[in-house]
Order: structure tokens, then C-alpha cells, then sequence
């Protein structure tokens, strides 16, 4: 509403451009409208391109389809809910600082995504991709056989199976899961029985295990404090939309 202390800057076929409007945009803009950078030229440019939007929406209006003017007031409705929503929520799920000695709980509970955990070395054996269905039996029935070999690589390269020996590390969190869960399974020098993973045949060998330690507390406090302050951001959310909902009487029709 335009009044003494919010004057008319311009009209758009009567559709007044206030003040008020200027320093809105001004505000969005540079966060403060009485920021030095703002001048008068700063500011003509700035009703000049309220003038020129003004005029786009009018000529728009007028040509839109009754569904597509639907789908736009749609889309303010679904907008405005944003804004309405981030505002309650700015009241009612305000944050509170993360404190060290949650950091420290949760670092003490949770060694493995900080680096630490076991690393596994393991020596695997499996069919190449040209490998058919024959010879896939074929390996099935060597299991026994394969897991007494202790030169698996000779072994692959003296096979008439199309067979890949490799030799893997793997780090806690970083293995297929197949393949964790049967080494994880394994003792030092034991070698599993043939398995599938992603329709391939393997057998795997544990040759050692190694401890690997965590970072340091001080090398992963900011990402805690990250992780923490989701976690606690999502139950406020959580907690507010419940006491909302508390107050609100809901009818859902039909029901």
C-alpha cells in the first residue's frame, strides 16, 4: 500500500511501483539498502527493471491458458507454503551449538568412518570375462581342490580355465558386500569356498589382517559437528511438524 512514508515511484498501465518495492529488491540484492554501494544509479537501474518485470507479467497475463494460469498459481501456493514453513520452523526447531563432548561420543562410536576398522589383504581367484557356462561348473567343482593350492598365481597361469588372480586390499566400507561378508568370515590363511557375487564365480584367500587407526578427533571435529547438526535438525523438524500438526484440525475427506 502506498502511503506518505511508502511514495508511488512509477506506474505500469495503473499498476503501481513503491518504494517499498525498490528497497525490497534493493535489500535481496546488496542485504541492506542503505549500503554505500547503493547510489542513484544503483537504484534507477533497480525501478527501471521492477518497471520492465511489471510490464512482462501484464502482457503474459493476458495471453496465458486457463490450465497454465492454474499450474502457475500452483506453483506461488507452493512457494509461499516454503516461505511460511521456513519461517515457523525458524521459531520452533532453532538449533543448538553442538557440544564436545557429543563430538567425542559420537567419534568413540563410530572408529570405522574416521579410517579406522581392519583392512583385509586377500588373494582372489575368478573367471575372466570370457569364461562360459562350462567353465563355470568346471571351477565350481575344482572348489576343494583350489582351496588347497597355495600359489594361486602359478595356478592361474598353468589352468586351462580362464582364470584371474589378483591380489586386494580392502578397507573397511569399501569392499562389495558379498565379498566382505566372506572375508570377515575368514580366519588368516583360510581360504572360502566358491561364491557368487554380481553372477560371477570367486574363491578368496585371507592372507592377513591389519588395524588400521581412526584420524584424529581434531582432524574430523568440523565434520562431525556437520553430521550432528543434521541429525539434530531433522528431529526438531520432525518435533515441530508434530506440534503443528497438535494444533491444527485435519479432516482428509473420505476417511
Amino acid at each position: 500500500m502506498a502511503d506518505s512514508t511508502n511514495p508511488v515511484l512509477a506506474t505500469v498501465n495503473g499498476e503501481a511501483i513503491t518504494q517499498a518495492d525498490v528497497d525490497f529488491m534493493l535489500t535481496r540484492l546488496f542485504g541492506n539498502p542503505t549500503a554505500p554501494a547503493i547510489t542513484d544509479s544503483v537504484k534507477e537501474k533497480a525501478l527501471q527493471s521492477l518497471i520492465a518485470s511489471s510490464a512482462m507479467r501484464q502482457v503474459v497475463d493476458k495471453t496465458l491458458s486457463t490450465e497454465r494460469k492454474t499450474d502457475l498459481a500452483q506453483r506461488v501456493r507452493a512457494f509461499e507454503e516454503e516461505l511460511y514453513v521456513k519461517e515457523y520452523l525458524s521459531v520452533h526447531a532453532k538449533p543448538m551449538p553442538i557440544d564436545s563432548i557429543r563430538i567425542q561420543d559420537y567419534y568413540d562410536r563410530n572408529p570405522t568412518k574416521f579410517g579406522g576398522g581392519d583392512e583385509h589383504l586377500i588373494t582372489m581367484l575368478s573367471l575372466t570375462k570370457q569364461a562360459g557356462d562350462a567353465e563355470r561348473n568346471q571351477f565350481i567343482a575344482l572348489s576343494d581342490e583350489l582351496k588347497k593350492q597355495q600359489d594361486w598365481a602359478s595356478y592361474a597361469k598353468s589352468s586351462s580355465l580362464n582364470l584371474r588372480y589378483q591380489e586386494v586390499t580392502l578397507r573397511p566400507g569399501l569392499m562389495d558386500a558379498t565379498i566382505e561378508q566372506v572375508v570377515t568370515g575368514l580366519k588368516p590363511g583360510n581360504a572360502s569356498d566358491v561364491f557368487f557375487s554380481l553372477g560371477k564365480p570367486y574363491i578368496v584367500r585371507l592372507t592377513s589382517v591389519r588395524s588400521i587407526p581412526p584420524k584424529p578427533l581434531a582432524e574430523v571435529r568440523d565434520e562431525i559437528r556437520k553430521i550432528l547438526g543434521a541429525e539434530q535438525m531433522r528431529t526438531l523438524v520432525k518435533r515441530a511438524s508434530e506440534q503443528a500438526l497438535e494444533s491444527a484440525e485435519v479432516v482428509r475427506e473420505g476417511q
